[in-house]
């Protein structure tokens, strides 16, 4: 296995160098999601914690391809690096249940029981499962992936009327969220608080549509001013039209290559072009700013897919030099 990310600025520069992260040796591939060993199943329906990770993190109970229980949120290569804690127990995704921990006689009551719907929802990152593919590309798509995880909570908890605040612990590939209905850790960079609600049918109907639906023509919903909402100082967000003559060239520097030629529109995220102080908060503020852009998509009936990490892709736009961090791709 590719050993673990360490310096964030190092592990930046390697990514936007282009570094070929090299054979994937599937006898090293870890596990996608957190197993309860003595689970404690959850409710989908209401407004407790099991109604909020149900639309937001756990497999969704109508979605199965090629055998695949596919979850309401997106994640790079299907990894899904992100662990998800109420209450100090994990959410198993794939069961929708928390894990009850060892049984013990003073522990089992209160074990059995649903955390309330107030509880903070601590999302950590568990790198190993993405570095296992990702390699030197690592430290971007785990960061963006932790950004979709929290908006994607953010998003249910103002669907269910029980909103919450995100704060980020930026500890590189160790980051984590939290996120609660009170004050975060006094170490934490607050993210923002849940946006205005959409209906469960919109959570429920976000789809990482195929490229072949995504072409135009796309009347755009403002989905930039959407994004803008999520981003901190250094980052911009610009919609490029169908034919946009920098499709072409980000289609030749994505990671993995995606025909962006033929898409009705891109939403592109950009932040600073050299790693700093806030390179590890900017990405998860791409995450969160794409999905809440998704979601504001999949509300006007449009088709889109969030668009992954770039190599050594920048852009000059009207608000200066920027790097290339996350972008979704649209369809009318």
């Amino acid at each position: 296995m590719t050993a673990p990310i360490q310096d964030p600025a190092a592990a930046f520069r390697l990514a936007w160098s282009g570094a070929d992260p090299g054979p994937t040796d599937h006898t090293t591939r870890p596990a996608e999601a957190a197993t309860a060993t003595r689970p404690v199943p959850l409710a989908r329906d209401g407004d407790g914690t099991g109604a909020l990770l149900a639309l937001s993190l756990a497999a969704d109970p109508d979605r199965v391809v090629g055998g695949v229980r596919l979850r309401r949120v997106p994640s790079a290569g299907g990894r899904y690096p992100v662990d998800a804690r109420v209450g100090g127990r994990v959410h198993d995704p794939l069961a929708h249940a928390l894990d009850g921990g060892p049984a013990t006689p003073d522990r089992a009551a209160t074990d059995r029981a649903e955390p309330d719907g107030h509880t903070d929802v601590v999302l950590d990152l568990v790198p190993e499962r993405t570095v296992w593919r990702y390699g030197p590309r690592s430290l971007l798509v785990l960061l963006l992936d932790l950004g979709h995880a929290a908006a994607a909570v953010l998003a249910a908890a103002a669907t269910l009327r029980r909103p919450r605040t995100a704060h980020l612990v930026p500890d590189g590939a160790r980051s984590r969220v939290v996120l609660t209905t009170g004050p975060g850790p006094d170490d934490a960079v607050g993210l923002g608080a849940s946006a205005d609600p959409h209906p469960a049918a919109v959570l429920r109907a976000r789809r990482s549509a195929p490229f072949e639906n995504l072409r135009p023509p796309v009347a755009d919903p403002g989905l930039d001013g959407v994004a803008r909402t999520r981003l901190g100082a250094g980052q911009h967000a610009a919609v490029l039209g169908a034919g946009h003559p920098l499709l072409a060239a980000l289609t030749r520097r994505a990671c993995g290559l995606p025909d962006l030629t033929g898409v009705g529109g891109l939403l592109v995220v950009t932040g600073d072009v050299d790693p700093g102080p806030d390179t590890v908060a900017q990405h998860v503020r791409a995450g969160l700013a794409v999905h809440d852009a998704w979601l504001a998509a999949a509300a006007a009936g449009l088709a889109a897919r969030p668009v992954g990490c770039w190599v050594e892709a920048v852009l000059r736009g009207p608000g200066g030099r920027g790097r290339v961090q996350h972008a979704l791709a649209l369809g009318g």
